[in-house]
């Protein structure tokens, strides 16, 4: 037997491992089922010429060629599944092979295969279309304006040319088996290369298909010099080889993953430089957030360090929106990014991120998509995958992380590294999904932090405000008592008119004071189970009366007869604070709707049931009261509950922190949501209580 035909053996050898490699995963997608099904027709093909040519029985070449013809039309459809859909692969390939193809297999069936020029015939029509496929994929290469979408297709298509090549060439030139070793080593790399790529859900650039090539041959390498040891050199018998065999099998089995893993970090520490560096830079900077105390740094510098990095081309933190309707932007650097993720436009998108909570990748979304599409009916609309494309494409983004904290995706991580010639690779993506699990959990240790410091803050708040209450307070009283003394009544208009202001301006003093030492005081009063709607209707009932004509309120209860446990007074105190601050908004008068809502009802509401929680809304009663007014704008949202801040002139600022500490006080929120120019809602969510509590 000639030895070069062994090639053959030994390329069937490796395509069979790459087939069963690809069937045993769980979850197979249509391109690595495509993929699987390419390289074992591959085997096949290879182990039919191989017995052919050593038994010289034309069944075998006769079968080979029947499994070779259908060979360029499934490597079409295994490239298809690595493109985009408007870089697909020129219809005419498809065309010529879906005539031709039935043709020479029922040709293989009848007496014209006994023709010699009709078997070549056949295989040159198989080179042709192999040849011409790359040829194609080269000229997609040659067209896209992406560099690394480029590069890539180039890399494929050059394997596959050479291999086409050196392949045909070999037929020819039998006696040649440096030919016939260059003809295996590219149709293994070309399968290698394939098979890699599934693995990595899109097409390898040079430098990570060289790193794992390089771990390919040094494992090889490694495993062979082993057997070579145990089972050629010190076997002496054919019993000792099996036991031999066997046991340095185990040792490999054991070994294997642990060394594979030591020979990628070995390659991507000291041969691939760029993908060090970035990998060194992520680790450094997870060790130095863990030591940030403040969040705001902590993005920042995530952010600096990742733009800095140079692979690229922008890189945004998006924050969840004190309403929970949206992501804005929060800092960015690079290119100008969309300022909002919002729930009209990109709800889909949010929703998928906020379910999943996993990194959405947008060259692996366009392969899904590529899939989806022929399944997808005319006219039936856009997929799930279609919208999140779209979404991307309006943030300029090729990639989203989600960060979580208290269990809700809180920041996103925008990045875009389309356009650049050096994207960020698998191992970089990964690098960086650890990198957001580290930001997950230093931000959560913050927000566990801040509340032991704002626990801490109100404890010496109230202690200084009963000293201050007591210091303030009495000479507070002197100078009102000295005023009123006096008697403006009995003076001219302009002293008596200086008074009214002292007087005024006293009230006003006390009216603070007051406020601060209630937002700094420990909640002590009593809950009570009691019906929501009743005390409600009360308090609109008695505040109506005293206010002017030009206000109306619209109550409505959705939610029946529902029991909650409130201190009613303090309650009332956070309604009527609420209320006039709607009346406050609408100074030309108007309607302030009041809205009782339970369990689904409050999902439908928020917008998506993505920013409502499952333990966050079940069994629980939401009270929206609603201005049509002047509105909040977007950068004082997210200050209305801190004491103090006020937009209004003659405002303390701490009605919504007292409000909102009551509310909390009593387990339930106190939410936000506005837009200027449009009105403002503020949404109170408070636990139901159940019947049997009810009772007692």
């Amino acid at each position: 037997m000639d030895p070069a035909f062994r090639f053959d053996l030994v390329i069937s050898i490796i395509s069979f491992s790459i087939a069963l490699s690809i069937s045993f995963r769980k979850n197979k997608d249509k391109q690595q089922t495509l993929v699987s099904m390419f390289s074992f027709l591959v085997a096949v093909v290879f182990l039919l010429k191989y017995a052919f040519f050593t038994s010289s029985t034309h069944i075998w070449l006769r079968i080979c060629l029947g499994l070779l013809i259908p060979l360029p039309l499934l490597l079409l459809f295994v490239i298809s599944t690595f493109l985009r859909e408007e870089d697909s692969l020129s219809i005419e390939l498809y065309t010529i092979q879906y005539i031709f193809a039935p043709i020479l297999i029922v040709g293989l069936s009848t007496p014209i295969f006994n023709n010699r020029e009709f078997v070549w015939f056949v295989i040159s029509y198989v080179y042709g279309m192999l040849l011409f496929t790359f040829l194609n994929l080269m000229y997609l290469g040659f067209r896209s304006s992406e560099p690394s979408l480029k590069r890539r297709l180039f890399l494929f298509a050059i394997i596959g040319v050479l291999t086409v090549i050196f392949s045909a060439t070999s037929l020819k030139i039998k006696e040649s088996l440096s030919l016939y070793g260059l003809n295996s080593m590219f149709a293994v790399i070309m399968l290698v290369y394939i098979s890699e790529s599934t693995l990595n859900t899109k097409l390898l650039d040079i430098q990570e298909f060289l790193s794992r090539i390089l771990v390919l041959v040094i494992i090889s390498v490694f495993i062979s010099i082993i057997y070579w040891i145990f089972v050629v050199l010190i076997a002496e018998r054919p019993l000792d080889m099996v036991l031999n065999s066997f046991a340095v099998s185990i040792a490999i089995a054991l070994l294997f993953e642990r060394f594979r893993e030591y020979i990628m970090k070995f390659i991507s520490t000291y041969i691939t430089a760029r993908t060090r560096d970035f990998i060194a830079g992520i680790k450094r900077l997870q060790k130095e957030i863990s030591s940030i105390i403040d969040a705001d740094i902590l993005l920042r510098r995530v952010v600096d360090e990742i733009f800095g990095s140079r692979k690229v081309l922008s890189c945004t933190f998006y924050i969840l929106s004190e309403d929970r309707t949206y992501y804005r932007i929060y800092y960015s650097r690079g290119q100008q990014n969309r300022d909002r993720i919002d729930n009209i436009n990109d709800r889909v998108l949010i929703e998928t991120i906020s379910e999943q909570r996993q990194v959405l990748i947008r060259e692996i979304l366009e392969k899904r998509y590529a899939q989806e599409i022929t399944a997808l009916e005319e006219g039936s609309g856009r997929s799930k995958t279609q919208e999140i494309l779209v979404s991307l494409e309006r943030l300029n983004s090729t990639m989203l992380f989600p960060i979580i904290v208290e269990n809700e995706v809180y920041y996103i991580l925008s990045i875009n590294d389309s356009g650049l010639a050096d994207t960020l690779n698998a191992e970089e993506i990964g690098a960086l999904m650890e990198l957001c699990e580290q930001i997950s959990i230093s931000l959560q240790n913050l927000k566990v932090f801040e509340g032991i410091k704002e626990r801490d803050r109100l404890a010496a708040l109230g202690e200084m405000a009963a000293g201050l209450a007591h210091e303030i307070r009495n000479p507070l009283g002197a100078i009102k008592g000295a005023a009123q003394y006096l008697n403006p009544a009995n003076l001219p208009s302009e002293e008596a008119e200086f008074l009214k202001i002292i007087i005024e301006e006293t009230d006003r003093l006390n009216r603070v004071l007051t406020q601060f030492l209630d937002y700094s005081r420990p909640y002590q009063g009593e809950l009570s189970v009691v019906n929501l709607d009743d005390v409600l209707r009360q308090i609109i009932r008695l505040y109506l009366p005293t206010q002017d004509e030009k206000y109306k309120c619209k109550y409505s209860n959705e939610a029946g007869n529902t029991y909650v446990r409130l201190d009613v007074e303090q309650f009332r105190q956070v309604i009527l604070n609420i209320i006039k601050n709607a009346q406050e908004a609408m100074p030309d008068g108007g309607v302030v709707d009041i809205r009782v809502l339970k369990d689904t009802q409050i999902k439908k509401k928020i917008l998506s049931s993505v920013f409502s929680r499952e333990r966050d809304t079940s069994d629980k009663v939401s009270i929206e009261i609603r201005d049509y007014g002047v509105g909040i704008d977007d950068k004082d949202l997210s200050k209305v509950f801190i004491p103090f801040f006020t937009t209004k002139k003659s405002g303390t600022g701490l009605g919504l922190a007292i409000s909102k500490k009551i509310i909390e006080s009593q387990n339930g929120r106190l939410e936000i949501s506005s837009k200027k120019g449009e009105g403002t809602t503020l949404r109170i969510i408070l636990p139901v209580v159940v019947g049997g509590e009810v009772q007692r």
